[in-house]
C-alpha cells in the first residue's frame, strides 16, 4: 500500500474519493465534530455554502485511518 497522503484541510467528498480510489482495504473512521443547530440561524451565508473538510488525521495502533470533520463557511462573511 502506498503511503497514506496528508488529507488535513480537504473537503471530505475529494479525501473519499482519493481514499476509494486508491486505499479501498484501509479501514476508516469518521468522527465529525459539530455545533449547536442555531449557530447558521439569521446568517448570511446560505446552507448550501457549508463544506465539510478534514481538520485532524490519526492513524490507530492497529494502523486504521482516522478522520475528524467539521463544517465550514466556503463562502466567509
Amino acid at each position: 500500500m502506498r503511503d497514506i497522503p496528508i488529507f488535513t484541510g480537504l473537503k471530505l467528498d475529494e479525501t473519499l474519493r482519493i481514499l476509494e480510489q486508491d486505499f479501498k482495504s484501509l479501514n476508516v473512521t469518521i468522527k465529525e465534530y459539530t455545533i449547536p443547530e442555531d449557530f447558521y440561524k439569521n446568517k448570511i451565508n446560505p446552507v448550501n455554502s457549508r463544506v465539510k473538510r478534514i481538520v485532524r488525521q490519526k492513524i490507530s495502533d492497529n494502523c486504521n485511518l482516522e478522520l475528524t470533520v467539521c463544517t465550514f463557511n466556503e463562502i466567509p462573511e
